[in-house]
């Protein structure tokens, strides 16, 4: 969702500073605008890409910090509330075990491959 704000703020910031070889009229005149031809001379390509990426991770912490201090009810997709990082890690812990490796098997399987 964070992206997609910052997406869409991104895409307003670059669509209403106009574009010429679109035809499209400039609304928001940043710094540095000539007027008399119509050019905006501020880099607000630039300003529009950190724009999106400071809006998206405001965002995503913001919804971090929401998220974890209300009940994990709210948690839909159970992302981030302690209760449901606390199962994550453990089942993280226990796909992380995994059995020891039957070396003569894996010698097995690779001179299978090399006749086909």
């Amino acid at each position: 969702m964070n992206h997609l704000l910052g997406y869409l703020l991104s895409l307003v910031l670059r669509l209403l500073a106009g574009d010429y070889l679109l035809g499209i009229p400039t609304i928001i005149k940043y710094p540095f605008y000539r007027a008399d031809i119509d050019l905006q001379l501020f880099p607000f390509r630039t300003f529009a890409m950190i724009s999106s990426i400071l809006v998206s991770v405001l965002f995503s912490f913001l919804a971090k910090v929401t998220l974890t201090r209300l009940s994990k009810g709210w948690d839909v997709l159970r992302l981030v509330h302690p209760h449901w990082l606390k199962l994550r890690t453990e089942l993280r812990k226990s796909e992380l075990s995994t059995p020891p490796v039957d070396e003569k098997n894996i010698l097995e399987s690779a001179e299978t491959f090399t006749h086909l």
